[in-house]
């Protein structure tokens, strides 16, 4: 119960704050030396004199508690009897990006106020944090190609700037789009959340067991795969949305599927098998097959699932086909149903006749014909 709860709350944090930051915008004006003056560029940069320069400072104490070197942002004053005033400007390209951003900096006082001269956007009031940091929430209008935005000092003593950093919010995703191919067969895994199962499609976990390949009906419609947990999924061809859920998921013990996130080498065991046809891309003859010869380790999909078979374990073979070859499906009856044991379908919740070679249900059980 207490690991159901803390993963719903992690799934909540996760909808609500976002998986991550993305970076748009990053300078630490370590590319320029001592007296440079940023100009120009990728982000337009512009600098104004107060009635001190505005320039690079890359000798001596670095005020802004960043590593050298820092910006300067000349304080206010009269200057050949004008009154001046520094600031800095840079242009941002958004590529996309808008609502809520998050602007960072370090500064060694509190005179640096953020304006944009952008259409529509709304810059926030900068919170401090912690050592000399300070926080501004910028608002973007959809649609928006770049942002300006302005550091001035209009105060009568000089500020450091440095580590500027804007980042969006990158919203944790409510759920996952699968497609199922012709074969009626798909594998999934991701490890970072825990997945509904949608209308009309049925998930399993594999095991072996003497030799023979055994699948277990774990997850039905509307029921949770645990995140973690290798999957084999059954369904007509198509493409399935799986939501987030709150829910934890019951885990299945005795499950041989493993996955990754990204494309990943194969580990944990002696043997690996991969879902797909025969070497002919023979119709009907799905299954897991080896990835690499003898077994060995292969390079695995992006959220895809494969069969691990780990050592000492007897009988293995090369492939476990799905259509009774070389399997023998847990629940499975090898006795052929007869005409009075009514209706026949295949795994996919199919109808079929007697003709039909490989996994049918009748009457709630499994069969091979």
């Amino acid at each position: 119960m207490k690991r159901k709860l803390r993963f719903s709350i992690l799934m909540l944090l996760m909808a609500v704050c976002g998986a991550a930051n993305a970076q748009i915008w990053q300078e630490d004006f370590s590319s320029y030396k001592n007296n440079d003056v940023p100009s120009g560029g990728t982000y337009n940069y512009v600098c104004q004199n107060g009635k001190s320069d505005t320039k690079i400072y890359a000798t001596g104490k670095m005020y802004a508690g960043g590593k050298k070197p820092e910006l300067l942002v000349g304080q206010k004053g009269k200057k050949n009897k004008e009154t001046k005033i520094g600031s800095f400007s840079a242009t941002i390209p958004l590529n996309g990006k808008s609502g809520e951003l998050i602007l960072k900096y370090k500064s060694n006082n509190t005179n640096l106020t953020l304006s944009s001269t952008t259409t529509g956007v709304i810059v926030g009031k900068p919170a401090g944090e912690e050592d000399k940091t300070y926080k501004v929430t910028i608002t973007v209008p959809t649609g928006t190609p770049s942002l300006n935005i302005t550091f001035t000092n209009s105060k009568s003593s000089n500020s450091r700037l440095d580590d500027i950093e804007l980042t969006a919010a990158q919203v944790a995703p409510t759920s996952v789009s699968v497609t199922i191919g012709e074969t009626g067969y798909a594998t999934l895994y991701y490890s970072d959340r825990a997945l509904t199962v949608p209308a009309g499609v049925k998930g399993y976990t594999c095991s072996l067991s003497d030799g023979s390949f055994k699948m277990n009906e774990a997850f039905a419609e509307g029921q949770t795969i645990p995140a973690g947990t290798g999957v084999l999924l059954n369904g007509n061809p198509g493409t399935y949305t799986f939501n987030v859920s709150s829910e934890a998921g019951t885990p299945v013990a005795d499950n041989w599927l493993k996955g990754s996130d990204e494309k990943a080498t194969t580990e944990g065991g002696e043997r690996y098998y991969m879902l797909s046809l025969d070497a002919n891309s023979t119709a009907g003859s799905v299954g897991f097959y080896w990835g690499a010869p003898n077994g060995g380790a292969f390079t695995n999909g992006a959220h895809k699932a494969y069969l691990c078979v780990k050592p000492g374990v007897a009988g293995a073979k090369t492939c476990y086909r799905f259509d009774g070859q070389t399997t023998a499906i847990d629940g499975t009856r090898a006795d052929k149903p007869t005409a009075a044991d009514g209706a026949v379908y295949n795994l996919a919740g199919q109808r079929v006749d007697r003709s039909y070679k490989g996994v049918v249900i009748k009457n709630g059980k499994k069969y091979i014909q």
